[in-house]
């Protein structure tokens, strides 16, 4: 009977170790569980932020493309504006040159006629001296 008592002890200490096991590794088992969950929900929350930052980038590189479009449009109209000032100073110093020759010629015929008064003042007198 104390063979019987002491296997039934043994197999009951036996059975409560296995229990104790069992707890620990459901508890491990449920650790991991949460972790696992814990992870995934990082992951999704990662996911999500990268997503947002493509978005982002998205946006981003759509407004730079849109501003560098924005500048090109600026740069051909102060081009065009350069130009037109250019064709502008061209007229304005042929004019110039025109002016400055037409004044030398205006000069010149002034001289002619001064001479030519001067030669017909000559000949009057001449004339009232003979």
């Amino acid at each position: 009977k104390e063979g019987k008592e002491e296997e039934f002890a043994a197999l009951t200490a036996k059975v409560a170790e296995l229990q104790s096991e069992l707890k620990i590794a459901k508890q491990s088992t449920e650790q991991i569980k949460e972790e696992k969950e814990g992870k995934e929900e990082k992951v999704a929350a990662l996911t999500a932020k990268v997503a947002e930052l493509q978005a982002e980038l998205i946006i981003n590189s759509q407004s730079m493309a849109q501003e560098k479009e924005g500048k090109e449009e600026e740069v051909a109209a102060l081009a065009a504006k350069v130009a037109e000032l250019h064709a502008e100073l061209e007229i304005a110093t042929q004019s110039t040159v025109q002016v400055a020759e037409l004044q030398a010629e205006l000069k010149i015929a002034k001289q002619s006629m001064v001479q030519e008064k001067e030669g017909k003042e000559e000949e009057v007198a001449a004339l009232t001296a003979k």
